[in-house]
């Protein structure tokens, strides 16, 4: 009678979440699915930044022929590449704080199916990351701080 043809089913019933936007019924019980997708884009920073600290090191290695060493070559010369590495090791830190803290939220908020594969995914690329810079395997830690 009064359905649009071409709308989306939830358009057309008018039910009550026609205007909420995508949902899952999944992990999150019925939260958006970008906080599920938020969730992972975090637990995901930790784990690019010691992806680019590696091929930071590869380019260095292939490009001038030695392994990086403290101040040989200076990242610095690396332009972009060591811009965008050194905020992500900055948004590491971050991350590993969000992900457990929203995590907890979700939890104490009544939503019994949390996912914990964001959480473990950052809790493990945060033990590596802080093992290859502190443990300074190469000397990889001590040559992007310089």
């Amino acid at each position: 009678m009064g359905a649009e043809v071409g709308a989306p089913a939830s358009r057309r019933s008018g039910g009550a979440g026609a205007a909420a936007g995508p949902t899952r019924s999944g992990p999150l019980g019925g939260r958006p699915a970008v906080v599920d997708r938020l969730l992972w884009a975090l637990a995901a920073v930790p784990a690019a930044a010691v992806l680019l600290l590696a091929s930071m090191a590869l380019r260095v290695r292939v490009a001038d022929g030695i392994w990086p060493t403290r101040n040989t070559p200076d990242p610095k010369t690396l332009g972009l590449h060591n811009t965008i590495t050194v905020l992500l090791i900055v948004a590491s830190f971050v991350a590993a704080v969000v992900v457990p803290l929203a995590t907890a939220g979700a939890f104490a908020a009544g939503h019994r199916r949390v996912p914990v594969g964001p959480l473990l995914t950052s809790l493990v690329s945060i033990v590596i990351l802080v093992g290859v810079l502190w443990l300074d395997p190469g000397g990889i830690g001590q040559w992007i701080a310089d």
